[in-house]
């Protein structure tokens, strides 16, 4: 992780982190495009929610980014679930088109978000999350 020195003091300021996980390539870029647009944020990517699960427990990250339905055995939402039943409280935001996730995403202290979204309402919730 990159980490930068503060003006007059010994502290060091690190990047936000955020990881994406979404199995479409060009989604995942939007999401990345528009993280580095909003603020310079350490961004992961990933394809599956496994994957998303596995990595989120490795590391710790500001902010994960899950769409629910992946091309493998683990939704989004599975991956939340989890993770939130072996006490990891790491910020998450859910980006599905999936009525049932989206209403079930706030049950696991996830911010839900209607897939497809625009630039601004993806940019307003990142941004609401991680400050």
């Amino acid at each position: 992780m990159y980490e930068s020195e503060a003006i007059g003091g010994g502290a060091a300021i690190s990047k936000k982190s955020v990881l994406v996980v979404d199995d479409d390539s060009s989604i995942r870029n939007i999401l990345i495009s528009v993280l580095k647009h909003i603020g310079d944020f350490d961004v992961s990517e990933v394809p599956t929610a496994e994957q998303g699960y596995l990595l989120t427990k490795e590391r710790k990250f500001d902010l994960v980014i899950f769409d629910h339905n992946t091309e493998s055995m683990m939704t989004g939402i599975q991956a939340i679930k989890q993770l939130r039943n072996e006490g990891n409280s790491t910020p998450i935001m859910l980006f599905s088109s999936t009525l049932e996730a989206i209403i079930e995403a706030p049950e696991h202290n996830a911010h839900p978000l209607w897939k497809p979204a625009g630039l601004k309402d993806i940019s307003q919730l990142v941004l609401s999350i991680i400050n």
